[in-house]
């Protein structure tokens, strides 16, 4: 059974990220959190019930730095879905130290000759025994790598719940109810992520302090069936719910959210002056990094710029500016291309250079904005700048 579920939600997480990335790039870490599962649970079969030494010799160990990786990826899909963050910034580098001191501790046995490996296998069969080639790592035995993943899954699950009530408050009505409920999806993944890690510590204190198991009985264990159960469910929810996953209300689109008319719909708890605190961190920030001015900045970039989810700097915007981010960032643009053009002469300067250096991506962007902001196109605006001269 573990085999076929496993063979089932590897195929169900490929298709989820190829049709879903593009859409939501947090999907990547879903799947990379389900992939890592699956290739766990897959090996655990290998291992526990098929009779194929040649299978077990390869699988044994040889992915083991993968199983460092399912608490980071839950947690980096949790936070991106919750904060509708969808960029990965150096800093969240540091969830994969954990993957790489297991790759390089495990190193030796990467190069142990494959007839040896075989052998660990045949004495795995034989009499369960974990502890051969215990001394070819380099900073920690082997078996203290499963309590270390087992503990680094309940600790970012631990913070994955915390995000959860943080921003619980937060949702709007169409994700916070209906059939299809998103933050229902998200408390299931994160309480099957909780139960599967109280498992695989069991697990660890039960098949590596007993010295009698039976690698035959490993799967007959309480916390084997209860881990395999919370698997279960997992393959089932993205079966029979594919919006949680592929749907509309699974995912956070990456257009600019709909203008919300008036403060009462917003659905968030912060109160007027605090949005109005924000708001002025906003403006700040356009005045001084000036952000405007790189042709590719976007929403995504500000919230993480500023480190404060979208949601709350549209509903600033919204509430006390009454605009939307793409109508700011075109009023300081044009007001840059303004300056620009009062203070150069064209005649030792082209227009693509004011709008280039403006932040605009190209001549009819630039056209347009500057005339619905002003009124009056660029060459309008450089000639009543000269009759103006002319005049003085």
């Amino acid at each position: 059974m573990l085999y076929y579920l496993s063979i089932i939600t590897l195929i169900l997480t490929a298709s989820a990220v190829y049709h879903n990335y593009y859409i939501n790039k947090n999907t990547l870490f879903l799947g990379g959190y389900l992939f890592s599962l699956s290739l766990y649970t897959l090996v655990h079969y290998i291992v526990f019930e098929s009779d194929s030494i040649l299978a077990s010799a390869i699988l044994y160990k040889h992915f083991s730095p993968i199983f460092y990786l399912p608490g980071a990826m839950i947690y980096l899909y949790i936070r991106g879905i919750l904060n509708n963050k969808q960029s990965f910034s150096k800093k969240d580098l540091l969830h994969f130290i954990p993957f790489i001191i297991g790759t390089i501790n495990i190193l030796p046995y990467f190069f142990t000759p494959f007839s040896l490996k075989l052998e660990l296998a045949e004495d795995i069969y034989a009499m369960s025994n974990f502890s051969k080639l215990y001394d070819q790592y380099l900073f920690y035995p082997f078996y203290l790598s499963a309590f270390i993943r087992s503990g680094l899954l309940i600790s970012y699950v631990g913070a994955c719940f915390y995000q959860l009530w943080k921003h619980k408050i937060h949702f709007s009505e169409s994700l916070y109810s209906g059939k299809h409920n998103l933050y229902r999806w998200l408390i299931f993944i994160t309480t099957s992520a909780f139960v599967m890690a109280i498992c695989l510590i069991a697990i660890s204190f039960i098949f590596y302090t007993q010295k009698d198991v039976v690698r035959t009985e490993v799967n007959t264990h309480f916390f084997v069936i209860l881990a395999g159960a919370s698997f279960v469910f997992i393959p089932l929810g993205m079966i029979f719910f594919p919006t949680w996953v592929y749907g509309e209300k699974a995912v956070v689109s990456t257009a600019q959210p709909k203008p919300i008319p008036t403060l009462n719909k917003v659905d968030i708890d912060l109160k007027k002056e605090e949005l109005d605190k924000l708001a002025r961190q906003i403006i700040a920030c356009f005045e001084i990094q000036k952000p405007y001015l790189h042709k590719d900045f976007s929403l995504d970039q500000l919230s993480e710029l500023l480190d404060i989810p979208k949601y709350q700097i549209y509903n600033a915007l919204n509430s006390s500016l009454c605009k939307k981010f793409t109508q700011l960032r075109a009023t300081y643009r044009v007001e840059h291309a303004k300056r620009l053009l009062s203070a150069v002469n064209l005649e030792n300067i082209s227009l693509e250079e004011i709008w280039t250096k403006s932040g605009f991506s190209s001549k009819s962007n630039f056209f347009t904005t500057f005339k619905e902001e002003t009124g009056v196109t660029p060459t309008e605006y450089t000639e009543q700048i000269k009759t103006s001269f002319k005049k003085q």
